[in-house]
């Protein structure tokens, strides 16, 4: 996928997409998300268009705007793919054979060449696709964040495909799955885990990731139902840091003060 691409993806949530950014990368801001989202399905619609002019075929085939329903993939359809992906997976989580080769097998395997995508589902496939890359690449997110999100890739690709304008909402009111990542990002924040995620901060977290892959099927709010249980860990974590700040610099004065008695007892016993 095209690095403009990603960095137009990434910014849905008003987000910065270097790999050397220095504030949070899940954080809102204000104004602009969702005309930046709009923006990465016209890069990919262009794109699209530029591969046909050069008559460089697509990735995968896609339908036609005239083509009959029944020869496109429905909502249906890739959920069905998706889910069959999951439980070819069981509890493990997708390394580096990514979700989206996957799910295009498990579609191939189930319809064969009778089905294509239409251009807005695959798009959402692709940008679905390029966030997660460019999370995944960016220096910021700690290495816990990303076996985070890779736990919930497929989850937020179910999402996707239900609701493809999820991550299209405004920054004062972002989806609750965007909200999510937001906390998430905040717990494993890299300047703040020096000396590691609290070790119950981190296991409460594991449990309510688990909830969101096991329950969303039949519980699409269940992003919304863990947000009230993952704030209180925000600061539990923020105040282990502080916590361990605080030990850090005793300790360093600490061992100030005896090298100072140290040379102090040096100098004494030198003058005697």
């Amino acid at each position: 996928m095209e690095a403009s691409v990603r960095d137009a993806a990434m910014a849905a949530d008003g987000v910065a997409v270097s790999p050397n950014v220095t504030h949070n990368p899940f954080s809102t801001k204000n104004g602009g998300s969702a005309e930046v989202y709009k923006a990465a399905r016209e890069l990919l619609q262009l794109g699209r268009k530029a591969r046909q002019t050069r008559g460089v075929p697509d990735e995968v085939a896609i339908a036609k705007p005239d083509s009959h329903p029944e020869e496109r993939f429905n909502t249906g359809d890739i959920l069905e793919a998706i889910g069959q992906v999951e439980h070819e997976l069981g509890d493990a989580p997708l390394t580096d054979t990514r979700l989206k080769p996957r799910l295009l097998q498990a579609l191939k395997q189930r319809h064969g060449d009778q089905k294509s995508f239409g251009e807005a589902e695959y798009d959402t496939l692709n940008v679905m696709e390029g966030l997660v890359d460019s999370l995944e690449q960016d220096k910021f997110v700690t290495e816990g964040v990303r076996d985070w999100i890779k736990r919930l890739e497929i989850t937020l690709n179910k999402l996707a495909t239900k609701d493809p304008e999820f991550l299209d909402h405004e920054p004062e009111n972002p989806h609750s799955a965007v909200q999510v990542l937001n906390q998430l990002a905040r717990i494993g924040n890299s300047r703040d885990v020096r000396f590691g995620i609290d070790r119950e901060v981190g296991r409460r977290v594991d449990e309510l990731l688990e909830r969101v892959v096991k329950d969303y099927d039949k519980n699409p709010k269940v992003f919304e139902d863990i947000l009230d249980e993952l704030n209180p860990l925000v600061d539990r974590q923020a105040k282990a840091f502080r916590g361990n700040i605080e030990r850090t610099v005793r300790t360093s004065e600490g061992h100030q003060k005896l090298a100072r008695a140290r040379r102090a007892c040096s100098v004494n016993s030198n003058l005697a």
